[in-house]
């Protein structure tokens, strides 16, 4: 029984309360909605960080395996007790006691090892970052045994999905072709040929995925090649360049550009290096004023202009500042920001 007047007690929620709680339980969820996720998100850097740094430390390795093998075709003859070596690159003549008597370069440029120099950043399309010959010798040892050239040839392909994530795929390509210089006055020293394309892959491998950009610089000293004397008692020095080359590449989070990781090797090679027409890199070579009409003089392709603020070095590639020590560059798609420092 109730006493008279007592407002009788209600059973469940009102309206408000029930709306209050329902507000409290989803603001809950939400938050630990949001904390799972970000530790979901995390978790997977961590793994792309992981992944990123074992095909990295792996890719710059075979990079600098393959970069030692480089050499130009010989050819050897063996008759009897002796033995003579004919180089592509190297034409020499001896007397009979063994002296020097000329030594002449070849100046053709079809077997150097050549290279895009300078920052290549992930585009659109596939891009030919170096090419270099590895050889094998011919040999006349009794029965004759044609040689071989494996032609490595580094490029950058846009990944799968570039057209969200901005960032491209490392690849590495070999392609074998063989000679025969027995029908040639001077053997190896007279071959001619070169680097195609129309040669068919026998191998092709992805070294490093999610690439952002490459960079390849060439540094050189000189060495002495060879003194001869010649048949009237002159005395010739020649000299030679010897070449390293250094690649860096640098990968970046398909998703958070702040997330990034690079490696590189460098390797002195055994033949000569010169660049490669047709690449895409950037290369600031001079700020002009300061401030926000600043303007820098760089080298794209080969090819020098001056650019702002706003202004494009390529389709895809717009300059967004122009600063002390060089510029910042947003490249589509993917809306990455890259920075290109002044050439020292």
């Amino acid at each position: 029984m109730t006493a008279a007047g007592a407002v009788p007690r209600r059973a469940g929620f009102s309206v408000v309360e029930g709306t209050i709680t329902l507000i409290l339980v989803s603001m809950l969820f939400y938050v630990a909605f949001q904390v799972m996720s970000h530790a979901r998100r995390e978790s997977q850097k961590g793994f792309w960080l992981q992944k990123a740094i074992t095909e990295l430390r792996n890719g710059t390795r075979a990079i600098s395996q393959a970069l030692k093998k480089t050499s130009y075709p010989t050819t050897i003859v063996k008759t009897g007790s002796q033995q003579l070596i004919q180089s592509y690159k190297e034409f020499r003549t001896y007397d009979d006691s063994g002296r020097l008597r000329f030594l002449k370069v070849k100046d053709s440029q079809d077997m150097d090892l050549k290279a895009v120099t300078g920052i290549t950043a992930a585009q659109g399309g596939g891009r030919t970052l170096m090419v270099f010959p590895a050889c094998q010798p011919e040999t006349e040892q009794g029965a004759h045994q044609p040689g071989t050239i494996t032609w490595y040839e580094l490029r950058l392909e846009p990944g799968r999905e570039f057209h969200r994530t901005g960032v491209a795929d490392l690849l590495l390509v070999e392609r074998v072709e063989t000679y025969d210089t027995r029908p040639l006055p001077k053997r190896a020293y007279s071959l001619t040929t070169a680097f195609r394309e129309s040669l068919a892959p026998v191998r092709e491998k992805r070294l490093v995925a999610d690439v952002d950009t490459v960079e390849i610089d060439l540094l050189s000293v000189e060495e002495l090649l060879g003194i001869h004397v010649t048949t009237e008692g002159g005395v010739v020095t020649t000299m030679r360049k010897r070449y390293l080359v250094s690649v860096r590449v640098e990968c970046a989070h398909p998703f958070d550009d702040n997330v990034r990781i690079a490696d590189q090797c460098s390797v002195v090679i055994h033949i000569d290096a010169g660049m490669l027409a047709g690449g895409a890199a950037i290369e600031v070579l001079q700020i002009l004023g300061s401030g926000p009409g600043a303007k820098a003089r760089v080298r794209f392709n080969g090819n020098e202009t001056t650019v702002g603020a706003g202004q494009d070095i390529a389709p895809g590639q717009r300059v967004v500042t122009v600063f002390a020590q060089g510029i910042s560059v947003e490249s589509q798609p993917g809306g990455r920001t890259r920075f290109y420092f002044l050439k020292k």
